[in-house]
């Protein structure tokens, strides 16, 4: 039986595309960007190559502190899709609140709540506003 994917392949390929296009438009090398992203630089390749996807807390840094645009489907994503206090370090954002019930992250576009429901299971609910 074939092996579903865990990714999808037009994100991957948008996330790969944006970040190159960081690369150039700063002058910056490999090396120089992931260690601005706190990621290692083979994993920084992968992710300019299409070869990976970026972790969602690597994205939202890249969107962040590059002012870059992820232009997936018919969404775009820039620095306004992320808490503006989003911190800029390579430590996941919100990750030492996961166990805190419930957890709410929102701004003008998005609102994300994660409740406990015993056990292993959260209870996840995510809205999202469309532009006019």
């Amino acid at each position: 039986m074939p092996q579903k994917r865990r990714y999808d392949p037009d994100f991957r390929r948008a996330a790969a595309r944006a970040l190159r296009q960081a690369l150039e438009s700063r002058s910056l090398n490999e090396t120089q960007a992931a260690q601005e992203l706190g990621v290692s630089k083979q994993a920084f390749n992968k992710y300019v190559r299409g070869l990976a996807t970026p972790k969602a807390h690597v994205l939202a840094r890249a969107v962040v502190l590059w002012k870059i645009k992820v232009k997936y489907r018919n969404y775009e994503f820039s620095d306004g899709a992320f808490q503006t206090t989003l911190q800029l370090s390579p430590e996941p954002p919100f990750q030492h609140e996961l166990f805190r019930d419930p957890q709410v992250v929102e701004n003008d576009r998005i609102s994300v709540r994660i409740e406990s429901k015993g056990g292993d299971d959260l209870d996840i609910t995510i809205r999202l506003k469309q532009s006019a």
